[in-house]
């Protein structure tokens, strides 16, 4: 848990763990509909994908490693993640995720200013 010192701050939580599940939601789609593209059936692919994300999210946790550095200890030069990794590197998904984490802080700015706008309004 973090604390926020400043009004600013819960911008980002929102960006980040506001809406952060949902990210992570959709990610869990994205493997669960590879799973089912794979020829497994629904109930397979949804425990493949959400073991994954668990499992992998457990390991941060406890390791002690930041995740790069254990992203790197399971990617082979040249092997099957090293090629998946690169896929998405060329479409850039690190650009796309912040995109999405300043667009959605942009909003929350906005529903907020909004909100102080209507307050400050109905106070007069």
């Amino acid at each position: 848990m973090i604390w926020c010192t400043k009004e600013e701050e819960l911008d980002g939580v929102t960006a980040i763990s506001g809406s952060g599940p949902a990210y992570v939601f959709r990610f869990i789609e994205a493997l669960t509909e590879a799973g089912l593209r794979y020829g497994f059936n629904d109930v397979q692919a949804k425990r493949m994908a959400i073991a994954t994300v668990l499992g992998s999210a457990e390991l941060v946790k406890r390791s002690g490693e930041s995740p790069s550095a254990l992203r790197e200890k399971v990617t082979s030069k040249g092997g099957t993640t090293y090629e998946a990794l690169k896929v998405m590197n060329d479409r850039h998904f690190m650009e796309m995720m912040q995109g999405a984490m300043d667009a959605c802080k942009k909003r929350a700015v906005e529903l907020g200013d909004a909100f102080h706008e209507s307050v400050e309004a109905a106070e007069k």
